[in-house]
């Protein structure tokens, strides 16, 4: 190559390198250009640094060349960095990015350039990799920053890669003395770089999902090659599931977010400023003095989120810091299953009602209701024991208004309902059942209170046991399969045949999920379940079941337990958007608990690992409005992966590492018995940190670090100190290093436990008042929040409210295959696996001329989703179904595109007892889209 040209050469690739790698000295070099500064901050970080949400540039070759699912640190990079060790480059990791990066592409073939200026043979090289990465990388951004920017800037940027792409001879007037004054003018040729070998790393996600997978993935020189089920565990058979095989395509995908920014727009544009994490705590350190100085510190609050579920949580972390600092207002229960947890304290006096997934073995019959393990993931043995009881030909009924996927690979029968009349089928079962004398009349004796008369506590209401209900002693309605076929749409046959089926199989088990209690009667429906389960007396027994869900008292895992709350008050997590409205009416009738009424507003909000500022919490268009008000609210400060619809509204952003890059200690969701240690495979990506260490610098600030840290030189001494904790409770664990050199940890006395069996077999009282499953409650009657027996209440916006005549579709939620909840959603590869679709039953979609594939709007008083129709026999007639989690997407008429159900379900009417979401409880209508 030409003197001339290897001169040129080196200077674009110098000048390229700089544009992406130094923002100010890119502002000094474009005299060397002819081009005039004049971009601002704003705009070069919308195209270097990842700021605006609504613009994205492929900056790295993996994502250049991965095609459509293509992630970063992947086999292209590790390709990149070998050609680089090869000819004695060492990768920089510029600014924190994967060494494909252009920029560091570009300051490689500086290197090359400069080297064969100074007598080294790399032209062949340099334009070797030109062919193989660069090309396609400089292709691919020029591209997207030219659609992205008009800036004088940006155009003479795109010539000039060009322009080193072609090797071209064309002008570049370059200022006498120019090049030799670079320091990288006297870069040489380097000897080779050893490569490193591939490796295989340990991991255990911690993100929502059900199964708690020990995963393998390989890595050589920070890159990963793949991640797949560790299957050389004997204890415990962890099958993975597609999530978990693409985990690669999400959490190392470029919608990662990759600095500490602060808002330059209006909250909800997704546009940003880059600031250093010194500046975020100090703004975050500012914002908590400032909010308890003049409002009080109730009005500082943590949302609830699910983003972290292991031992080292950055959510926890924060609250702790302000316990320190004065106080918060806290919350209590999750979204996931409130309803279940507080209905079962006052049934059994406990919420761990589950018994371990092995006893299905003995279950001669399952009735799996409203559970969806095959989707959603209940640990990594009960779809595999599901498969096992099947093909020995115990029978499964499968009660869901839609067929999911556990229906089809598990259930010989499917039985569709109408949502929120699970406890009218329940109640015309257990008819059917007494009436006909199949109860087990000595269980229901001995164990529980309130089935009958004579089994009431003293001093009840005379007509308030469950049999007056049924019968219609009290209210002159029987509840038979007749009454239940009309509340439900289930043949009364159907109903009959089932109750007489689940009354003689003995024992028989009651499986069920936590969608059935997330509707505005979701308490009422468990305590129908505890019925069903007692008056066949199958609560107790192996093979049987509580009815009341999977939770089960296994053994624990490592805890970070929090600090006292000066402050003392707490709301229902479901209710903070209503506590951000009109804090005054929220009081104690509301479950409000340490005080009458809240003192304050909220002002300040976190979100730590969170979806619920606006993707995961109900009527996101309400949601939007309240936390869009600058006024109402102050600062809004979010620390996640991605950036995610809540992320486009908060005003302080701070970028979180993936499980690749950090460690852990994560215990399983509640029903196994295991540990798992997650290894950092590569370090974090960008300017990404752990949550602690923002945390921490804000204590430092605050001039609290000394309490905060409590000694500890880092989140590892953390983990340690949990981990010690819980091994003077389990004393078979081994040391911390055991379980880290395994990855693994499966308790030795595991999967025999029956729930309640030692309360039947061996007489120990229950745990409530009366020592007995409390069929009646005597509390919930006085209370006047609930009846005293567990009845049906139809509910608000359910198949018996008068708003039919408006919107006369049901509309429910279901969770997806490709995500955990919101988490996986922008995975390119895994939306294929379940595309945003609203399933209508054919009768439906053909009153309403809708045919399969058809672009639909679902509608009611709260908003539109527009998404193509499922038209399928897979969901009952009057039911429609859209999966949650979908990232909110807005039109320019406001309607949402990405399938965001949460546009239409209620957030101004909660639970009775609970106050937990109702989220599928809504009514709506379908149109198609014009």
């Amino acid at each position: 190559m030409p003197e001339s040209i290897l001169l040129k050469q080196f200077a674009r690739c110098h000048l390229a390198r700089v544009f992406f790698t130094d923002r100010e000295a890119w502002a000094r070099e474009c005299a060397v250009l002819g081009v005039e500064p004049a971009m601002s901050d704003v705009e070069y970080g919308a195209l270097v640094w990842g700021t605006d949400a609504s613009v994205d540039i492929p900056l790295w070759a993996s994502v250049c060349r991965g095609g459509e699912g293509g992630a970063l640190l992947d086999e292209t990079t590790l390709d990149v960095v070998r050609f680089y060790k090869r000819l004695g480059y060492a990768p920089q990791r510029l600014d924190g990015n994967p060494p494909d990066y252009i920029g560091e592409q570009f300051r490689f073939l500086e290197y090359l350039y400069a080297a064969a200026i100074n007598g080294a043979e790399l032209a062949h090289e340099a334009d070797e990799f030109i062919a193989l990465y660069a090309l396609d990388t400089v292709k691919a951004v020029s591209e997207a920053m030219l659609g992205a920017s008009s800036s004088p800037e940006v155009a003479a940027l795109a010539r000039l890669m060009e322009e080193a792409m072609l090797r071209s001879g064309a002008e570049l007037p370059l200022p006498e003395g120019w090049l030799e004054g670079l320091e990288s003018f006297g870069w040489i040729m380097r000897p080779p770089i050893p490569e490193g070998e591939v490796r295989e790393i340990g991991h255990a996600s911690f993100n929502d999902c059900g199964s708690k997978c020990h995963l393998v993935s390989r890595v050589a020189e920070g890159c990963v090659l793949s991640i797949e089920p560790n299957k050389a565990c004997e204890e415990i058979r962890f099958t993975g599931c597609a999530r978990g095989r693409a985990y690669r395509y999400t959490f190392l995908s470029t919608s990662r977010l990759r600095y500490p920014m602060e808002r330059a727009g209006k909250r909800g544009e997704g546009k940003f400023r880059r600031i250093t994490w010194e500046r975020a705590a100090e703004r975050i350190a500012e914002a908590m003095k400032s909010t308890r100085e003049t409002w009080g510190p109730g009005s500082r609050y943590v949302l609830p989120g699910a983003g972290v579920c292991a031992t080292a949580r950055g959510d926890r972390f924060l609250r702790n810091l302000l316990s320190l600092d004065g106080g918060q207002l806290s919350f209590y229960n999750y979204y996931s299953a409130s309803c279940a947890i507080h209905a079962t304290n006052y049934i059994f006096g406990t919420w761990m009602c589950g018994s371990a997934p092995e006893d299905l073995r003995n279950a001669k019959l399952i009735f799996l209701w409203g559970h969806n393990p095959a989707e959603n993931q209940f640990g990594p043995q009960l779809n595999s024991i599901l498969m096992e009881v099947k093909a020995r030909g115990t029978r499964i009924v499968a009660f869901d208004p839609r067929k999911s996927d556990s229906v089809l690979a598990y259930a010989n029968e499917w039985v569709p309902l109408l949502p929120s009349t699970d406890g009218a089928l329940i109640d015309a079962m257990c008819y059917v059942i007494w009436s006909e004398g199949l109860q087990d009349q000595d269980f229901m004796d001995r164990f529980c209170l309130g089935f009958d008369e004579a089994h009431m506590p003293a001093g009840a209401p005379e007509k308030e046991c469950y049999r007056a209900y049924l019968f219609g002693e009290a209210d002159g309605v029987v509840k038979d399969a007749a009454w239940g076929e009309s509340v439900t749409g289930v043949p009364k046959e159907t109903i009959a045949r089932l109750a007489r089926e689940f009354a003689a199989a003995k024992p028989a088990c009651l499986l069920t999920g936590f969608g059935p209690q997330r509707t505005l009667n979701g308490e009422q429906t468990y305590r129908g379940f505890a019925a069903l389960a007692s008056i066949t007396g199958n609560v107790g027994k192996p093979g049987g079941s509580s009815g009341c869900g999977c939770i089960r008292d296994a053994h624990g895992a490592p805890y970070l337990a929090g600090r006292e709350d000066p402050h003392g008050v707490t709301i229902p997590s479901f209710l903070w958007t209503r506590a951000l409205e009109d804090y005054r009416s929220l009081t104690e009738k509301d479950g409000l608990l340490g005080g009458d009424r809240l003192a304050s507003p909220i002002k300040l909000i976190f979100s730590i690992a969170s979806g619920m500022l606006v993707n995961q919490h109900s009527n996101i268009n309400n949601t939007v409005r309240l936390i869009s008000d600058e006024e109402r609210v102050e600062l809004i400060v979010l620390s996640d992966v991605f950036m995610t619809p809540s992320a486009r509204y908060a005003d302080i952003v701070l970028p979180a590492p993936s499980f690749f890059e950090t460690e852990n200690i994560v215990g399983p969701w509640g029903a196994d018995d295991y540990l798992l240690w997650n290894n950092k495979a590569i370090e974090p990506l960008f300017g990404c940190r752990f949550e602690y260490d923002c945390f921490r610098l804000v204590a430092k600030y605050l001039g609290l670090e000394e309490q905060f840290t409590e000694g500890k030189p880092d989140m590892r001494a953390w983990l340690e100190e949990a981990y010690e904790t819980l091994r003077g409770e389990y004393p078979e664990l081994p040391e911390l290093q055991g379980l880290i050199d395994k990855g693994y940890y499966v308790y030795c006395d595991r999967g025999r436990d029956v729930a309640f069996r030692k309360n039947v077999e061996q007489g120990v009282p229950f745990g409530t008042p009366s020592g007995k499953i409390e069929i009646f409650s005597p509390r919930l009657y006085e209370s006047g929040l609930l009846p005293g027996n567990p009845r049906y209440t139809p509910c608000d916006e359910g198949p018996a409210d008068p708003m039919r005549a408006k919107y006369p579709l049901q509309l429910i939620g279901f969770h997806s295959k490709r995500r955990c909840h919101s988490i996986h959603d922008q995975n390119r590869l895994l939306r294929e696996l379940d595309p945003a679709r609203v399933w209508i039953n054919p009768a439906d979609a053909k009153a309403r001329g809708i045919a399969d594939g058809d672009l639909a709007e679902v509608f009611n008083d709260r908003g539109t989703v527009r998404i193509p129709a499922k038209v399928t026999e897979r969901i009952m007639p009057g039911v429609v179904a859209i999966h949650e989690g979908a990232w909110y997407k807005p039109g320019a008429d406001g309607a949402d595109e990405a399938g965001s159900i949460n546009v239409l379900t209620m957030s101004d009417r909660a639970t009775p007892l609970a106050r937990a979401n109702p989220q599928h409880t809504n009514l709506a209508d379908v149109r198609r889209a014009d």
